[in-house]
C-alpha cells in the first residue's frame, strides 16, 4: 500500500488513499477536520489521509464553500500534498528548478504569471511546476516514493 500525505500550509500527515467518495456536501465535515476514516469525510470528493479530511488527488479545496472542486475561479496560495505520488507530464519548465524549499516551490508556483501553475512535484530539492493535475492526466499520476505531488488549493 502507498503512503499519502495531506498538507495545507503546514500541517501534515500520512495514510493511503482511497477513490470513495461521498455524495454528502454537509458542512459539518468540512475540509481540515479530524477523522479515522473516509466515511467521516463527508464533502464530494474528500478522504481521510492521515487523519484529516482533505481532497482527494487533482481536487482543490474551495475556501468559500469548503468544498473539493476541479478547478478554482480564484487559486490560492495553499496546498494538499500526496506524499509518495508523483504528476509525470504537464510540465511548465522543462528542468525544474534546482535546490530550493518546498515554500519556494510553493511561491514560484503562486507567482508564476505566464501559464497558470495547478501544482508541482517536488522530490531531492528539485521543483517542477505542472499545469495539469491527476484529474486531467490520470494516467500520468503514479506512486513513486521519492516524490510528493503539491495540488493548489482555491482562494
Amino acid at each position: 500500500m502507498t503512503s499519502t500525505s495531506a498538507i495545507t500550509t503546514s500541517s501534515t500527515a500520512s495514510t493511503t488513499p482511497s477513490s470513495t467518495t461521498s455524495a454528502n456536501t454537509n458542512k459539518e465535515s468540512q475540509y481540515g477536520n479530524a477523522c479515522s476514516s473516509n466515511s467521516e469525510c463527508t464533502i464530494n470528493y474528500s478522504i481521510c489521509l492521515g487523519g484529516v479530511c482533505t481532497c482527494e488527488a487533482g481536487y482543490r479545496h474551495e475556501t468559500a464553500t469548503g468544498m473539493c472542486v476541479e478547478t478554482c475561479s480564484e487559486y490560492g496560495t495553499t496546498f494538499i500534498e500526496y506524499v509518495g505520488f508523483g504528476l509525470y507530464t504537464a510540465d511548465l519548465t522543462s528542468d525544474g528548478a534546482l535546490s530550493i524549499t518546498i515554500s519556494e516551490c510553493m511561491d514560484l508556483c503562486t507567482t508564476t504569471t505566464d501559464v497558470l501553475c495547478l501544482g508541482f512535484n517536488y522530490a531531492y530539492s528539485r521543483c517542477k511546476l505542472k499545469s495539469g493535475s491527476p484529474l486531467t492526466h490520470s494516467s500520468s499520476y503514479d506512486a513513486n516514493s521519492a516524490f510528493s505531488y503539491f495540488s493548489r488549493n482555491c482562494l
